[in-house]
């Protein structure tokens, strides 16, 4: 689904080292629990592109981000510097959806027609195609693998129903899920490709789509435990119209899922903006305490200790921290279009005019 040039307020300088809340265990004299003063450090790319896909990898700590006017951009020191790799070729198209796993090998695809997928294992001196889709409504709105080997794409509705492709073999291979075992969207329905998070998985073959572009009390979540074979179908109490609805889903270790949304124009006010499931999808509640504004990307965050999880989300207008999912409170004024986090506690964003913010996690 389209979505619009960026509308950032304008921002300060955060500089910051996150620090883990402690809880006192006595019932009795329970520590409230608030999020760090400041959050992230802030530089530049070096482009001024709106960045919209980002990949932070557990095995080399090189960062990828990719947005508009075919912009690709590779850090091999946690972002104090940037390459300009973007593909030849391709130079009208925005790649708003990235998959990496080390400095040299990625892939992008496209948000617009043709549709597209590319590869790279050359750090991106080179890109080949290993999809192409030119139906007239194909939108790539994510991209995402299962582990090394398997993988999945997905696009707006064609002719009604979700224009899925998966892989078994790292990328080389594409394979399109049969439309009798996609459910039947209603008119207008779609995803949006605000942050490649619109469509999560899980190592264990579940996938999760979100969507809006109709209007309704209800969005809907889309649910796959065969690697996207096949999918059932749930509603969350996160309202859908033209330009609101789900746009990123996220899930902790301990199998809670996290979906934030809204409406994306600046004029318009939201009045939802994040739902959470703990039946892996079937049903969702709204969040007791929500962001205050539509949010674009959400992310569970690694440094927590077992009975404990944090969560991040952030916006156009900023950025909110959750120990549950459920109770939000602002971490900074700040706001990207998405978020990525490692195993090292290592937490990245990227947003409009090529901003980049970081931050680490104190591990418990």
């Amino acid at each position: 689904m389209h979505y619009p040039k960026d509308y950032f307020l304008s921002s300060v300088r955060f500089f910051l080292l996150l620090s883990c809340c402690s809880l006192l265990t006595s019932q009795e004299n329970v520590r409230a629990w608030q999020p760090p003063a400041e959050f992230w450090t802030l530089s530049s790319t070096g482009s001024r592109a709106s960045l919209r896909g980002l990949q932070i990898c557990d095995e080399d700590q090189t960062i990828w981000a990719c947005g508009n006017n075919s912009t690709v951009l590779r850090s091999e020191d946690l972002g104090q510097t940037w390459s300009q790799v973007s593909p030849q070729g391709y130079e009208k198209m925005d790649f708003r959806s990235i998959a990496a796993w080390d400095k040299q090998n990625a892939m992008i695809a496209s948000a617009g027609t043709p549709a597209v997928v590319l590869a790279t294992k050359d750090g991106g001196s080179h890109w080949h195609e290993v999809i192409r889709r030119s139906e007239e409504k194909a939108f790539f709105d994510g991209l995402k693998f299962f582990n090394r080997q398997q993988g999945i794409v997905f696009s707006d509705p064609v002719d009604e129903k979700w224009l899925i492709l998966t892989t078994a073999d790292s990328g080389k291979t594409w394979i399109e899920v049969p439309k009798s075992a996609l459910p039947l969207l209603k008119e207008g329905e779609a995803a949006f490709a605000a942050s490649n998070s619109a469509l999560y998985v899980s190592a264990d073959g579940k996938a999760w789509i979100g969507t809006g572009g109709i209007q309704s009390d209800h969005s809907k979540i889309y649910r796959s435990n065969n690697f996207g074979r096949t999918w059932q179908e749930s509603s969350s109490p996160l309202p859908s119209g033209e330009a609101s609805g789900i746009f990123s889903i996220s899930q902790d270790k301990t199998g809670r899922l996290v979906a934030v949304g809204g409406d994306y124009r600046p004029d318009k006010a939201s009045p939802h903006t994040a739902v959470f499931s703990d039946d892996q999808g079937a049903t969702w509640q709204l969040a007791s305490v929500e962001p205050k504004s539509f949010r674009s990307s959400v992310i569970a965050l690694p440094h927590t200790s077992e009975t404990q999880t944090s969560w991040l989300a952030t916006g156009p207008t900023g950025t909110d921290i959750s120990e549950d999912g459920s109770t939000w409170k602002p971490c900074s004024e700040t706001g990207f279009h998405v978020l990525a986090t490692n195993s090292s506690g290592i937490v990245v964003a990227v947003g409009s005019d090529g901003r980049f913010g970081m931050a680490r996690l104190n591990q418990n």
